[in-house]
């Protein structure tokens, strides 16, 4: 497998920590998602580019897609991507590989083949 992989999610969004359901920005038309060795780059509106070293955690939850969820350890924001199955699996998979730090729910899902 690749060290870095570039995607175009279903759509991202950004959010305020703690308050959950509530969606401060969201980009349906030029959605990106890249995992590179040393981090992640989400476009929401703009383009945030974490080191892992900088993240929290990474979750991800099966909603009508897969919610891939960047937690920084640092502000108020977090900034969450749609994913197909498919694409879900290798972003997992790679975050696993890089060492990012990755929650229970997105290690389960992984580990049972659910993706």
């Amino acid at each position: 497998m690749s060290n870095s992989m570039s995607l175009t999610p279903l759509a991202t969004f950004s959010g305020i920590r703690h308050v959950p359901l509530l969606v401060v920005t969201r980009n349906s038309l030029f959605p990106s998602l890249t995992v590179e060795p040393d981090g992640v780059r989400i476009r929401v509106i703009r383009l945030h580019d974490l080191k892992f070293d900088e993240v929290e955690c990474i979750t991800l939850r099966k909603r009508l897609a897969h919610q891939l969820t960047i937690i920084p350890r640092r502000g108020i924001w977090i900034y969450s991507a749609n994913l197909l199955a498919e694409n879900a699996a290798g972003v997992v998979t790679l975050l696993q590989q890089h060492g990012a730090p990755l929650d229970r729910s997105a290690l389960e899902l992984l580990q049972a083949g659910i993706l």
